[in-house]
Formats: C-alpha cells, structure tokens, sequence
C-alpha cells in the first residue's frame, strides 16, 4: 500500500471533539468513512473492507494494544495485553 506523501496529509480535515459542562473522558472508537468525491474510491473500499473483517481487527488490536470493534474478536481471541484482557470481560454480556 502507498502512502501519501506529507503534502496529501493536509487535505484530511478534522474537528475537535465537543466541548462538556462537566468534565467527560473520550472513548478511543473507529470512525472510518467513505468519502463519496474520492478520487480513491476502489481502494478506500478495500481498506474498509480490511478494517471491518477478523484479520483488520486482530491487526489493530495487537498494532493499538486496544480493543477491536469486532465482539466476535474481543470474545474468542486471546491478546495477552492486561489492559484488553481486563477489558475484555466487560464484553462478555454484549
């Protein structure tokens, strides 16, 4: 896979989280969108493709040390990380 040069990386647009009266903590979550005036759009599919599947979610859990998207993935794999391993059981009644 290629990756875009640091001039590409500006195109990426972002905004901050919202803003709370009392304090709150963000919950790291996957977010991932299919821009409908990509220019990449067969390859975007593909990497969604990717995210979204068992193999996408084992590589990000062990990559992220956190937990994957995927209940199936939290429930049957075994990552030997103690913060997903802790974590993991609070999935158990999903």
């Amino acid at each position: 896979m290629n990756v875009p040069e640091l001039t590409e990386w500006k195109k990426i647009q972002v905004a901050p989280l919202p803003g709370f009266r009392k304090n709150a903590t963000n919950i790291a979550t996957w977010q991932y969108v299919l821009n409908k005036a990509s220019e990449h759009e067969k390859a975007a599919i593909k990497f969604l493709k990717y995210a979204a599947s068992r193999e996408g979610n084992i590589a990000y859990a062990e990559c992220m040390k956190r937990l994957p998207a995927r209940l199936d993935v939290i429930r049957e794999e075994k990552f030997g990380y103690p913060r997903i391993s802790g974590l993991s059981g609070l999935c158990e009644s999903c």
